[in-house]
Formats: C-alpha cells, sequence, structure tokens
C-alpha cells in the first residue's frame, strides 16, 4: 500500500529511507478506513491525506514564527518593599498611605524607573503636592521628576 501511496503523491518509494518512509505512513494513517489501493477513490483518497499533512506542517511553522516574532512584553516598573534608609509615611487624601524612601527619591532625581512608571503616577502626584508644585496632572511624568528634584 505505501509502495501505491509513493506513485500517487509522487515521492520515491525506498525502505531504507526513513523520512519518505514517515511520511508515506503518515499519509497512510490519514486515508479513511474502507479506502484499500483497490478502492476506486483511493487517489482521491491519497491526494486528500497529504494536503491535510501539508496543512498541519504550515500550522505548525505559523506557531513556530509566531512566538520569534512577538515583541517581548513590556516591562511594568513596581515600587519593591525594602526596609533601606530612612522612609517618610504620608497619608494621602484618599486614605492611601505613600512611603518617599531613599530609593524613590533617587528614581525621581533620575526621572527614570519607578517614578515614571504608570501605575506610580498617583504617588508621584502626591508628592508634587506636598512640594507646592500646581498643575501635576497635566505635566508628564519626566517633567514632574525635573521639578521635584530641584526640590529635593
Amino acid at each position: 500500500m505505501l509502495q501505491k501511496i509513493a506513485e500517487i503523491a509522487g515521492f520515491p518509494f525506498n525502505q531504507d529511507d526513513e523520512i519518505t518512509m514517515t511520511v508515506l505512513r503518515r499519509i497512510a494513517s490519514k486515508i479513511p478506513v474502507g479506502i484499500d489501493e483497490n478502492h476506486p477513490e483511493f487517489a482521491e483518497a491519497v491526494s486528500q491525506a497529504e494536503a491535510q499533512i501539508n496543512e498541519e506542517g504550515q500550522m505548525a511553522i505559523a506557531a513556530l514564527v509566531k512566538q520569534i516574532v512577538a515583541p517581548p512584553p513590556e516591562k511594568v516598573f513596581k515600587i519593591k518593599a525594602s526596609l533601606k534608609g530612612a522612609r517618610i509615611k504620608i497619608a494621602a487624601a484618599n486614605g492611601v498611605k505613600f512611603s518617599f524612601g531613599p530609593i524613590w527619591n533617587d528614581a525621581v532625581r533620575a526621572a527614570k524607573g519607578i517614578a515614571i512608571a504608570p501605575t506610580n503616577r498617583q504617588k508621584l502626584n502626591h508628592q508634587a503636592q506636598l512640594y507646592g508644585i500646581e498643575g501635576a496632572d497635566s505635566m508628564s511624568a519626566q517633567d514632574l521628576c525635573t521639578i521635584l528634584a530641584q526640590k529635593l
């Protein structure tokens, strides 16, 4: 049966070639039950089975390309809990307690990292309010850090 499949699919039949034999066995496994090499629709069944195998291969390649081409996830900076240095804890109007330690203040001075992260914008605005900076909500995080760095 594999020799007949090889003739229809256009593969050279060589029992010593493992790659070709594997492909022929996969095609044979996709042929519907009850259709043998003497069946009148055998050639059509082989063509359909070969098309299914080719489609599976294309889907596998597409999945691999998606993994390779996908952009890396965006890095989100968070404030880590640390016991380094003296910390000033101040409650905000909404009841949230903010802590301004040396790591936070260094990030504000440098206008990098956790100080400009969107998740920490409320803390940055609160610090600006403490230093009497007006219109902190409308400024960019970098500009606000620059102004705060002058006051720290």
